[in-house]
């Protein structure tokens, strides 16, 4: 369990790190037991610690989360270096004040209707750990590392930290 004050530094960096990516790769657990990811628009990492997303009440992912709530969420921007993977438990909410907040004119293209439409939800991934990796190396640093480590015949070990955190309340 973690204090309030190493919590909200630990979602603030989480927040800092995912600003630039957009979608990430939601998995769910299907009643079948078999892992199904699909890409999701993410909308905020809240106060609270909690990743939201919109959804359709119909859509085979809100069955799932229905089934199973843990989740898995992940991140990439390989341009940058950074990969992040989130895990949580899930639950679908239908708070149109929390729609309306989060409400991008970008979402018509998969709800015409916006917050009246009655399909629509959202999807509250409450927040249990994360991992990041974060490296300094561009692509082409990569690939050159990568080079020098195969010609070495030595396993790459290429600069940069991997942390994990724990987000417990």
């Amino acid at each position: 369990m973690q204090n309030t004050q190493d919590r909200n530094r630990d979602l603030n960096l989480l927040r800092d790190k995912l600003s630039r990516i957009k979608v990430a790769m939601l998995t769910t657990i299907d009643p079948d037991g078999a892992m199904r990811s699909r890409p999701m628009g993410a909308q905020e990492i809240d106060s609270e610690g909690r990743l939201w997303f919109f959804t359709n009440d119909e859509s085979p992912k809100a069955d799932s989360i229905d089934h199973e709530q843990r989740v898995n969420v992940a991140f990439s921007d390989e341009h940058h270096g950074l990969w992040v993977s989130i895990s949580g438990h899930a639950k679908i909410v239908h708070d149109r004040e929390k729609m309306k907040e989060l409400w991008s004119p970008m979402l018509k293209t998969w709800f015409p209707k916006g917050v009246d439409d009655p399909k629509i939800s959202l999807i509250c991934i409450d927040l249990e750990s994360a991992q990041i990796w974060d490296t300094p190396l561009n692509k082409m640093n990569l690939v050159l590392s990568m080079a020098k480590a195969f010609k070495k015949g030595e396993a790459m070990n290429p600069e940069g930290n991997s942390q994990k955190i724990d987000l417990h309340h």
